[in-house]
C-alpha cells in the first residue's frame, strides 16, 4: 500500500471511530478483513524459544513497515503490530506521530512472542504493584471488578503502584492478566494485557479508557492470529 493510500486508510479509520466508540460488545470489528482484500502477503515463522515451537504465519504485507519484516521465509522471535481500534487498519510510525500530535489515542499495539506461562506471569505482574509483597500469591486476594474482571489486591492494604486485573477460565486458571497505570501524576494512563491465542503468547498495550473493551480486543487479536495461521 502506498503512503497516500495508507493515509487515506487511516483517515477513514479515524472517521469510523466516531461510530465504533458507541458500538456494543456484540459488534466488534472484523480483524481479518484485509486478509480478504489485500493481494500481497508475507509468510514468516515465529520461533518461540522457551517452548521450542515454530508457528508459520501469513499476514498481509501492509501490516509490515520495515523491509526485513517483508521477507518471505524469515524467522522472528517477536513480531509487533500496531492497529486502529476501530477496524484493525495498520498504523505506521508516521500515522502514530500524526495521531499523537492530534491528541488521538484510538490505536493499540500487540506483540506476538514467547513469554512465561500465565501461571508464572501472574506473580511477576503482581510484584510490579510494588507493595513489598513480592511474588508470594498468598499475600494477595481477588475481588470482583467491572468488565468481567477481578482486581488483585494486597492483603496488607498497601497502596498499589499499578492496578492489576485477572480474568480466569472455567478451570480457574488465569486466561488474561491486565496491568494498568494509576498514578494521578500521569496525564495519560495505559494498560498492558497478557494472554495466549492459538498457542502464541500475546502482550497488548492500549489506553486505559479502552479497558472496558479488553474482551473485544482479545477476541479480535485472537481471530487475527487464527487468520494468520490459516493464510489467504
Amino acid at each position: 500500500m502506498r503512503p497516500i493510500q495508507r493515509s487515506v486508510a487511516r483517515v477513514l479509520a479515524v472517521c469510523g471511530l466516531i461510530f465504533a466508540k458507541s458500538a456494543t460488545a456484540d459488534t466488534p470489528p472484523d480483524p481479518c478483513h484485509l486478509f480478504q482484500t489485500e493481494t500481497e502477503f508475507v509468510t514468516q515463522t515465529l520461533y518461540m524459544r522457551l517452548e521450542d515451537v515454530r508457528h508459520q504465519l501469513t499476514v498481509p504485507e501492509v501490516y509490515f513497515e520495515d523491509v526485513f519484516d517483508r521477507v518471505d521465509g524469515s524467522e522472528h522471535r517477536a513480531q509487533l503490530f500496531r492497529m486502529m481500534v476501530a477496524d484493525f487498519t495498520p498504523v505506521s510510525r508516521q500515522d502514530t506521530a500524526d495521531l499523537l500530535r492530534e491528541g488521538r489515542k484510538e490505536y493499540f499495539n500487540f506483540v506476538l512472542s514467547d513469554y512465561v506461562s500465565m501461571d508464572e506471569a501472574l506473580p511477576i505482574i503482581a510484584s510490579l504493584m510494588r507493595t513489598g509483597d513480592g511474588r508470594d500469591m498468598s499475600a494477595y486476594y481477588e475481588i470482583e471488578a467491572d468488565f468481567n474482571l477481578a482486581t488483585l489486591l494486597p492483603r496488607s492494604g498497601a497502596q498499589v503502584r499499578n492496578d492489576v486485573f485477572v480474568a480466569r477460565d472455567q478451570n480457574g486458571q488465569p486466561a488474561s492478566i491486565i496491568s494498568c497505570s494509576n498514578n494521578p501524576a500521569f496525564l495519560n494512563h495505559s494498560c498492558y494485557q497478557n494472554f495466549r491465542a492459538s498457542g502464541i503468547d500475546v502482550r497488548m498495550w492500549y489506553p486505559r479508557e479502552y479497558l472496558n473493551e479488553w474482551q473485544n480486543l482479545q477476541t479480535s487479536v485472537s481471530d487475527f492470529i487464527a487468520c494468520a495461521h490459516q493464510g489467504p
